[in-house]
């Protein structure tokens, strides 16, 4: 008799191997929603589990309950007239692939498959463009913030800071980029835009 074939999900639990029936119960390995570990466990654990794999792991914040907050906000600040983001993002043409927007699951497993972590945050790697697995990445609010279209600097100018900076003052240089003197002596000594290759 074939067995139905598990959803992806199940409670928020990434299905990860189907190991079939030991001990007369479906028996597989899950992803935690919470701690991201994997697990050996039954899919009726699974299905009365709704918080985390231990009661440990339970008792922390975050989870697929902050996933679906995050997925939420995205379709909102792209499709929601009332969203105090939607006229930025519409008149952008910043929109949702109909993937994640019409199937939650899709958006989890990719996710979690992607480095999903509690304390990061969902960011578009290219501003201009809209959300979609090969432009979406989870960073921490410090590369997000460099990342903002409001942001005043980007990769490229902080190397041309990096380089001005050999020949010039800083105060000099804070000026043609509309920047306080504190930030280029921050990104020179190295204390701000770490992620910028130094070897110019």
């Amino acid at each position: 008799m074939l067995r139905k074939k598990l959803p992806p999900f199940i409670n928020g639990f990434m299905i990860i191997e189907d190991l079939g029936i030991l001990n007369k119960r479906r028996s597989i390995i899950a992803k935690c929603k919470k701690c991201l570990r994997l697990f050996k466990t039954t899919k009726d654990h699974v299905i009365r589990n709704k918080i985390g794999c231990t009661r440990k792991c339970a008792s922390n914040k975050g989870g697929t309950k902050r996933l679906c907050k995050i997925r939420e906000s995205m379709i909102a600040r792209c499709n929601n007239k009332q969203h105090v983001s939607f006229l930025n993002y519409s008149s952008n043409n910043i929109k949702v692939c109909d993937e994640w927007l019409t199937n939650s699951s899709s958006f989890y497993t990719w996710a979690l498959s992607n480095g999903y972590r509690d304390d990061l945050t969902l960011d578009r790697i290219d501003n201009s463009k809209g959300y979609f697995p090969e432009n979406c990445r989870w960073s921490d609010k410090k590369i997000q913030s460099q990342n903002s279209s409001q942001a005043k600097l980007t990769i490229e100018k902080v190397k041309e800071i990096l380089i001005l900076c050999k020949t010039m003052q800083q105060k000099e240089v804070a000026k043609i980029f509309n920047v306080c003197p504190a930030t280029i002596n921050g990104i020179v000594k190295n204390l701000r835009w770490k992620n910028v290759d130094r070897n110019l």
